[in-house]
């Protein structure tokens, strides 16, 4: 049976929220942005503001996650600097 329904498309991204309703005020984090990364100290300096100012304009509540996958450089310094969560994984689990 095929879906009947039929969402809104907002710059060709479906839109499941409804229309003409006032976003809820979520308890707690309302969305979380996971980044994977290995060996990536060189680009978190651009990434991790780029994210951040992005979540913020949303005005809800946010949290960004970092995931290093092992990196040999300095990913988890860069992280800690912006005061990101920070996961270590080995490369083994990823």
């Amino acid at each position: 049976m095929a879906c009947r329904t039929r969402y809104p498309v907002i710059d060709g991204i479906p839109s499941f929220a409804a229309q003409g309703v006032a976003p809820a005020i979520l308890p707690g984090c309302a969305l979380s942005v996971v980044i994977p990364a290995l060996n990536e100290a060189a680009s978190l300096d651009q990434v991790l503001p780029a994210v951040e100012a992005a979540l913020t304009s949303l005005k809800i509540s946010h949290e960004l996650v970092v995931v290093d996958g092992g990196s040999t450089d300095k990913t988890q310094e860069g992280v800690r600097r912006h005061g990101v969560l920070a996961s270590a994984a080995s490369a083994s689990a990823i």
